[in-house]
C-alpha cells in the first residue's frame, strides 16, 4: 500500500479520474466521497459491530441551496457529532454534474449497495495502492492546500473528533509553502551567485579591452622613445 503520508491524490489527477469514468453511479460515487470527504461508511448503508445500522446517504437528506448541494450524513465514528452537512459546489462541475445527475435516477438510498463492493468498484478506479479512503484523505488535503480552509473548517466538513486531527492538513500545507518558499529562496542565492560571477566577468573583460590598447600604446611609446635615443646616440 502507498504510505500514509503520500495518500493524498493531485487535485487536478482527481479531476481526470472522475471524468475518465464512464458509468454513471461509478462516477457519482467517486464524486460524492471525494466532494463529501466522507468514510464509505458514511455514504453506504453500515451495519455496526454494536447492531446499530446507519443508513448511510438517503436522497431526502440532500438539500439544494443555492450552488450547492447540502448532505446530511451520519458521522458513525463521532458519537458527539452524530450528523454532520459537507456539500458539493457548482464551482467544480466535474464534482457536481455527475452527482446531480445520478440523483435523477437513483432511489432513497443513493448508494444502494454493500459496502464491501462499494470499495471494490472504488479501488478499481484508483490508482493501485490507493483504497477508498485515500478519497476522503485527499479531500482534506486539497480544503486546505487549494481552498485554504482553516483547522476548525476543515473539523466541520469532514466531522473529526478533535481539532488536532484536522491541524494536521494546515500544518502539512504550511510545511509545504515553507519548503517552496525555502526552495525558493535557494534558487534565489543560487541566481544571486550567477548573477555575481556574470558582473565580475563582464569588468574583467572591459578592463582587458581598456588595458589593451593603452598596453599598446605604451609599448609603441617605449619603442619610440628607444630609437630615438639610439638615434641621438
Amino acid at each position: 500500500m502507498v504510505a500514509e503520508e503520500s495518500k493524498a491524490l493531485n487535485y487536478q489527477h482527481i479531476q481526470d479520474i472522475i471524468n475518465n469514468i464512464p458509468d454513471l453511479r461509478l462516477q457519482a460515487m467517486i464524486a460524492a466521497q471525494y466532494s463529501l470527504a466522507a468514510r464509505a461508511g458514511e455514504l453506504i448503508q453500515y451495519d455496526h459491530s454494536n447492531g446499530i445500522t446507519t443508513q448511510g446517504l438517503l436522497k431526502s437528506n440532500i438539500e439544494e441551496r443555492d450552488n450547492l448541494l447540502v448532505c446530511t450524513i451520519p458521522n458513525f465514528k463521532n458519537a458527539k457529532q452524530p450528523f454532520k452537512k459537507p456539500y458539493i459546489t457548482k464551482d467544480e462541475p466535474f464534482l457536481y454534474k455527475p452527482f446531480k445527475k445520478w440523483l435523477t435516477v437513483c432511489g432513497e438510498q443513493v448508494f444502494d449497495l454493500k459496502i464491501r463492493r462499494y470499495r471494490q468498484l472504488v479501488t478499481t478506479i484508483l490508482p493501485q495502492g490507493y483504497a477508498s479512503h485515500a478519497l476522503r484523505h485527499s479531500r482534506a488535503t486539497h480544503l486546505a492546500e487549494q481552498f485554504k480552509f482553516n483547522a476548525y473548517e476543515i473539523k466541520q466538513f469532514l466531522g473529526h473528533a478533535s481539532l488536532d486531527t484536522s491541524s494536521i492538513y494546515v500544518q502539512q500545507d504550511l510545511s509545504r509553502t515553507a519548503n517552496k518558499i525555502k526552495k525558493g529562496v535557494e534558487w534565489m542565492n543560487i541566481e544571486t551567485s550567477i548573477q555575481a560571477i556574470n558582473f565580475v566577468m563582464v569588468i574583467f573583460f572591459i578592463l582587458i579591452l581598456i588595458i589593451t590598447p593603452i598596453g599598446i600604446w605604451i609599448n609603441y611609446k617605449i619603442k619610440e622613445a628607444s630609437k630615438w635615443i639610439l638615434d641621438w646616440s
